[in-house]
């Protein structure tokens, strides 16, 4: 009777059925997912690999600076203004014959690679930003910056819509039509109408573009990400 009773107590009910076998099945996609984006991340680092040194090589053709020069131009930012008023101070203090010193020779390539890094095009410090976070650092602030001049609003930005700004700058600020809309079905739970809408409404405001088949986020969409921040 007491084992009756026992088995009774663990009886689960219809509702409660329902909600353990929709967690399995969430938590059976999450691994799925989890899965497809393993397998992608393999491909994406591969394939940095095969292109890495055609890039570098092109930059190294257009502006005479390699990755180590490149990195090291990077990090010689931080101490920006420090090299330019210690160039400054040592001409105004020994003139012509400062540029025999090493020390002022070598704040002055310091300062030849700064301005190389700074100058370069769009286009190239985004190639570079794929194997350098300093340059990606470098062109998101620069983005941001022209961006916060081309945002004029008071609305708000829902949470889906900030979610989807945020993934395409994870992967670098462009992402393919087909990867974006299966990460915003798995991720998100959307379906592909609604995806749909909240992509052309992100790109009637400015925020996306559309390169090819692929969205591509814009200054002004790095500007309110960091206005919401992200």
């Amino acid at each position: 009777m007491a084992e009756s009773e026992g088995n009774a107590g663990m009886e689960l009910s219809e509702e409660e059925i329902i909600k353990i076998l929709q967690a399995r099945q969430q938590y059976e996609r999450a691994l799925e997912m989890a899965k497809k984006y393993e397998e992608m991340l393999k491909t994406a680092e591969q394939k940095k690999k095969e292109i890495k040194p055609q890039v570098f090589k092109e930059i190294k053709e257009k502006y005479g600076i390699d990755e180590k020069e490149i990195r090291q131009a990077f990090k010689e930012r931080e101490e920006r203004n420090n090299i330019g008023a210690e160039i400054i101070s040592m001409i105004e203090e020994k003139g012509g014959a400062v540029c025999e010193e090493k020390k002022f020779k070598e704040l002055a390539d310091a300062w030849k690679r700064i301005r190389t890094v700074e100058t370069m095009a769009e286009e190239d410090v985004k190639k570079i930003a794929v194997f350098i976070d300093d340059a990606r650092r470098f062109i998101e602030e620069k983005m941001t910056k022209e961006g916060k001049k081309q945002i004029h609003h008071t609305g708000r930005m829902s949470a889906e819509a900030k979610e989807m700004l945020k993934h395409i700058r994870d992967e670098g600020g462009r992402i393919g039509w087909k990867e974006f809309l299966q990460w915003s079905k798995e991720t998100l739970a959307l379906d592909s109408d609604t995806i749909n809408k909240r992509r052309w409404q992100l790109i009637t405001k400015g925020y996306l573009t559309r390169e090819g088949n692929e969205l591509v986020l814009t200054q002004k969409g790095y500007a309110r990400l960091e206005e919401e921040g992200y």
